[in-house]
């Protein structure tokens, strides 16, 4: 890529554990030598790109996710604002990664969440923002997880708002985008919805559909690497998630080259 003028950027959407598809995108980017430039997430995307913005080694990351029990990730609240506490996620990404402020990191990253007060996406990428403060943000889906305090202001999941980050993507100098839309395909499910969870985890991603559409319009590519239905909850996955995503590359890997040549 020597002599390369374009900026490339990824904006990788939420979709809760089907973002760990996002680690297999960046492994085959890198396998290809594709330039990552910029990078902005929301939700389980801002957990990824906040991740390897901060260290530049996907294939620590993919240990670190492999190796990760992540039904301890997430614990009981006695707040009546929230079911579960997602502070144990972001214990774990400081623990492995420190505390980062947006300054230390190597890639330029942005987490989007939403601001409960107007429904509107905030863009979080203040140089002496803690990083892990900024993804928590991001990934708190409402009801599910607290909400965020900062500066006085509530946050929570950005997906409700901008779920695939393109337009943040642009601002922040990328030429070029390239979207990773993480969530199942929504048509008609063959196997029936049998609990209270599984129903509310149906219309989240409905709603996580609808809130990507802008950027679905704004990307120069969309990289879908979900091929079949995956609950929020199949931590068992993993490892077929992360498989998915490189394969997505590889499938469109000469678009790719030509969109960033």
């Amino acid at each position: 890529m020597i002599g390369r003028t374009k900026k490339v950027g990824l904006a990788l959407g939420g979709g809760t554990i089907r973002g760990m598809a996002h680690l297999g995108v960046i492994k085959a980017l890198l396998n290809y030598n594709i330039p990552i430039d910029i990078i902005t997430g929301t939700s389980a995307g801002a957990l990824v790109g906040g991740a390897y913005s901060g260290c530049k080694d996907i294939q620590r990351l993919i240990k670190i996710t492999k190796t990760t029990h992540w039904k301890h990730m997430m614990g009981f609240s006695l707040s009546k604002k929230s079911l579960v506490s997602a502070s144990p996620i972001i214990r774990l990404f400081e623990k492995e990664l420190g505390f980062l402020r947006f300054s230390d990191l190597y890639i330029p990253f942005a987490a989007i969440a939403t601001e409960i007060s107007t429904g509107k996406p905030v863009v979080f990428n203040t140089p002496e923002m803690f990083v892990g403060t900024a993804i928590l943000a991001s990934i708190s889906v409402p009801g599910v997880f607290m909400p965020v305090l900062i500066q006085d202001e509530y946050y929570f999941d950005g997906g409700a708002s901008d779920n695939l980050p393109v337009k943040a993507a642009k601002e922040l100098g990328a030429d070029v985008v390239i979207a990773v839309d993480v969530l199942p395909k929504t048509e008609r499910i063959q196997h029936p919805l049998s609990n209270l969870a599984l129903i509310a985890d149906r219309a989240i991603d409905l709603m996580l559909q609808f809130s990507s559409v802008t950027g679905y319009q704004a990307a120069n590519l969309v990289l879908k690497p979900i091929n079949r239905y995956f609950s929020s909850f199949d931590i068992k996955y993993i490892d077929e998630l992360i498989d998915l995503g490189e394969a997505c590359v590889e499938t469109h890997i000469e678009s790719i080259k030509k969109l960033v040549k």
